[in-house]
């Protein structure tokens, strides 16, 4: 995910707009027209934008990381939590296969998974 990707979504959940968070970020709205067009931003509005969220600024800039939150402590569950997400929002199979699961129910979902682990292990002939 991107920065500006990450910056909207970090707006939604406070439920701002996202050329107001700039303002109050000490930044202009202009800059968030550019960073959605997908120009660079400088590392001086990193920080500005982190400190607004209170989040790590690394995080915000690494297409690869989760957004850090620095008010809580980083569990390692929820940041592999996150990276499972990630792969799952960036892959459209991965993105299929969890539609195509929606509304089954739980015992229906455990049959699922058995094949698809049976699959995977090679073992084809289990489902």
């Amino acid at each position: 995910m991107n920065f500006y990707n990450k910056f909207l979504k970090l707006c939604i959940e406070v439920g701002e707009k996202p050329s107001a968070v700039a303002e109050r970020a000490g930044l202009s709205r202009s800059q968030v027209t550019r960073w959605k067009s997908g120009k660079g931003i400088t590392d001086a509005s990193v920080v500005k934008i982190a400190n607004y969220f209170g989040v790590d600024p690394g995080s915000l800039v690494s297409d690869d990381s989760p957004i850090i939150y620095l008010n809580h402590e980083v569990d390692e569950e929820e940041l592999e939590f996150e990276k499972e997400l990630q792969i799952m929002r960036d892959d459209p199979a991965t993105r299929s296969l969890l539609r195509s699961g929606h509304g089954l129910t739980k015992e229906q979902i455990d049959a699922v998974t058995v094949i698809m682990e049976n699959m995977r292990r090679g073992n084809g002939s289990n489902y």
